[in-house]
């Protein structure tokens, strides 16, 4: 019997052509939903401020305003409070160490050093008397050493020629008693005064150190009070150009009260206000550099002021290498602070983009078009970021503002 054969209508160039219908169709769908998806922007590029990345020198530095100050400035302050009673000198002039500025008048501080000057002088002259009261039973006390001595010996001698003519049978016992009695109470007397003459002169010896302790101390307050007094002349304490001295005649200054300046001016450094952001990048011996005279000239970070003002703080910056000529006291210079070294590194170019974007993405362009791409950036300067991750060199970026892109996803470039 014949058995009958089924037609399979499911042949093999009928499935590959199936599938690729199936395929197309499922391409097609991507592409319009992801059309839909995203939001295009017709945008002139004429308009627009494009960066080619590209690697380069990199060094990280902020631009901060310096004022020249002189050197050194030292302070006039009035030791002792007190009515000015004469200016003797004008602001401006150029004064020497130790010459006189100011006087003073200060009738309770003149008082006071007269009754204290009193007393302590007469506590002086008591310790001098007690001194020379020491001196003179020092001076008895020898004198009856002296004669103790004399009579000893005297007797002494007596005795032992006694003794002699006792041992003959030459005088009685009675009156050998008498002479021996003599001797040994004299023999004991002075060996009574020696003993304590060296007490004395041990006692002594601790009483004078005391007596020339306590009037080293009352000298050294004397001093003071004549130096106290001394401070209503206020002087220069440094040679160099008075600057300001904020007196009048009949004004009443207090006790430590600023009443002056003076610069020292052999030389000159650089104050700078710098943004607190930057408080713990900077440290003594970075360098700085500002243009003078079209010729460079370099700084260096020699002192921090770490008190924050208004959300600056203060540094000091000295010359290195000679002080240009014709700098100014109270000039202000234009300075570049480095905050590193000089290195490599993937450059882009500073904008108005990262108002909006924080430095997280950019427009990349691409043929006639700008798509997103996320970046990294690292450190800056006013010229430019550094990138970290997400460009390379040779691609162009937009740079310019985004603010009136809105929120496309991309962005169709052309020139009409």
């Amino acid at each position: 019997m014949d058995k009958r054969i089924e037609n399979n209508k499911w042949t093999f160039k009928r499935k590959i052509l199936i599938a690729l219908i199936s395929t197309s169709l499922v391409l097609v769908f991507v592409v319009f939903f992801s059309a839909i998806g995203k939001s295009k922007l017709n945008v002139k590029t004429s308009s627009l401020s494009i960066y080619q990345v590209s690697e380069g020198s990199f060094e990280e530095f902020i631009p901060i305003d310096g004022i020249v100050f002189p050197i050194k400035t030292i302070y006039l302050d009035a030791v002792e409070g007190g009515r000015v009673e004469e200016r003797l000198v004008e602001e401006g002039v150029f004064v020497k160490k130790g010459d006189p500025l100011l006087r003073l008048s200060n009738s309770n501080l003149q008082l006071d050093y007269m009754n204290r000057e009193t007393l302590l002088l007469d506590q002086l002259n008591n310790m001098r008397n007690t001194r020379i009261s020491l001196d003179q039973n020092v001076l008895q006390t020898k004198q009856q050493l002296l004669e103790i001595e004399f009579s000893y010996q005297d007797k002494k001698r007596n005795y032992e020629r006694n003794k002699l003519l006792f041992q003959l049978k030459v005088i009685p016992l009675v009156e050998f008693e008498k002479i021996e009695d003599d001797y040994n109470y004299t023999a004991s007397k002075r060996l009574l005064l020696l003993e304590n003459f060296k007490k004395d002169s041990v006692l002594k010896k601790m009483q004078i150190t005391q007596i020339e302790n306590s009037a080293q101390l009352i000298e050294k307050n004397l001093a003071m009070l004549k130096e106290s007094l001394d401070n209503l002349l206020i002087k220069a304490p440094i040679s160099g150009q008075l600057t300001a001295l904020s007196v009048e005649v009949g004004e009443n200054k207090q006790k430590g009260e600023n009443i002056g300046q003076i610069d020292v001016l052999e030389g000159f450094k650089v104050r700078a206000n710098v943004d607190e952001h930057y408080i713990s990048r900077l440290t003594t011996g970075l360098t700085a550099e500002f243009i003078f005279d079209n010729k460079k000239h370099l700084l260096e970070v020699k002192k921090m002021f770490p008190k924050v003002v208004n959300g600056q703080f203060q540094v000091d910056l000295e010359f290195k290498g000679n002080i240009p000529e014709g700098l100014k006291q109270g000039q202000t210079l234009h300075v570049k602070l480095s905050l590193s070294s000089t290195t490599k590194a993937l450059l882009l170019k500073r904008g108005g983009f990262y108002q909006k974007t924080g430095g997280n993405w950019v427009y990349l362009v691409v043929g006639d078009k700008a798509v997103k791409m996320d970046v990294k950036l690292g450190r800056q300067n006013p010229d430019f970021y550094e990138i970290t991750d997400g460009l390379k060199s040779g691609d162009k970026v937009i740079v310019s503002s985004y603010d009136v892109f809105g929120e496309a996803d991309e962005l169709l470039l052309n020139d009409n």
